[in-house]
């Protein structure tokens, strides 16, 4: 199963302001949703964590590997948003 409509990336223009961002609308598929949603880390508290320090199930486990994948990588270089310049690993 694939988790991420990489065509959204890979149309989607690069925003610049307040910061350079993009909004992805249906960038995780509806079908996906309902296997990574319930398994996303439980966190009570807001904030970006490194995702070591996180405790969460198989559905989000498999959407990092999605993410962490090669073929992502070169797509988020190449799409609109050409300054990501970090791609998760």
């Amino acid at each position: 199963m694939s988790f991420l409509n990489l065509d959204a990336l890979r149309h989607t223009p690069l925003v610049r302001e307040p910061y350079d961002h993009v909004v992805l609308p249906g960038f995780l598929t509806p079908e996906s949703a309902e296997v990574v949603y319930p398994d996303f880390p439980n966190h009570m508290r807001g904030g970006s964590f490194p995702v070591q320090v996180l405790a969460y199930r198989p559905g989000f486990a498999a959407l990092l590997d999605e993410v962490r994948d090669k073929p992502f990588s070169p797509r988020c270089r190449t799409s609109s948003a050409s300054t990501c310049t970090s791609c998760p690993r």
